[in-house]
């Protein structure tokens, strides 16, 4: 019986939200695969990002769409050509930047046939956007990233690496690699896959599969 009450409280509950909140629906995409990754919201509107394979080339590509504050289409843009995938994977709005700027994080496949981190800037007019700037992480292991996270004063990239955790600080703004390093976890015969990661206080919490 409180199994039974307990349930219709959810149900009546759930019922009276709904009566409160205005649920509006967006749908874009083409005649190929498109999939929507993550949303960050903003002070003056909204992104979405993704990956699509609606170029008609066969590849696939990042995808970011803006919409306004009144939740109406702004833009879209494509990752560049050059590879045949990448997906986005995550986004933030740079703090302290001067003009309405965004980063993006994405795993693409690179020339030397590995996945590696790249990360974008771009600059939004309000009626389009553009990429201004782009550093990839080129590494002869796959690196397949979950998300960006704040950590400790920095921007860190958590994600997995041919089995093992990994983890990849970004330093903002940009600087040119000559090198770089990222720190990893796991069992040497086991395969370790990261499928989210949260910031509380000083803590990094990572969670995922053995």
């Amino acid at each position: 019986k409180s199994a039974i009450i307990f349930t219709s409280l959810v149900l009546s509950f759930t019922s009276y939200i709904f009566s409160q909140s205005e649920i509006q629906l967006r749908i874009v995409g083409g005649a190929g695969v498109d999939q929507g990754n993550t949303v960050v919201p903003i002070d003056n509107g909204t992104y979405i990002l993704g990956s699509t394979a609606s170029d008609g080339t066969g590849n696939v590509r990042g995808y970011v769409i803006f919409y306004d504050a009144d939740f109406q289409f702004a833009w879209s843009l494509l990752t560049p050509y050059g590879t045949p995938v990448e997906q986005v994977v995550d986004g933030w709005k740079i703090s302290g930047s001067t003009s309405d700027e965004m980063a993006i994080l994405t795993q693409r496949l690179g020339d030397n046939g590995t996945y590696n981190i790249v990360y974008y800037i771009i600059e939004n007019s309000g009626t389009q956007g553009q990429i201004i700037s782009s550093q990839e992480y080129i590494h002869s292991h796959n690196q397949l990233p979950v998300s960006a996270i704040n950590w400790l004063g920095y921007r860190w990239v958590v994600g997995e690496s041919e089995g093992d955790g990994f983890l990849l600080r970004i330093d903002e703004p940009m600087m040119g690699l000559s090198d770089f390093s990222f720190s990893t976890w796991g069992h040497p015969v086991r395969t370790e896959t990261v499928e989210s990661a949260k910031v509380y206080g000083d803590t990094l919490y990572v969670t995922g599969t053995t």
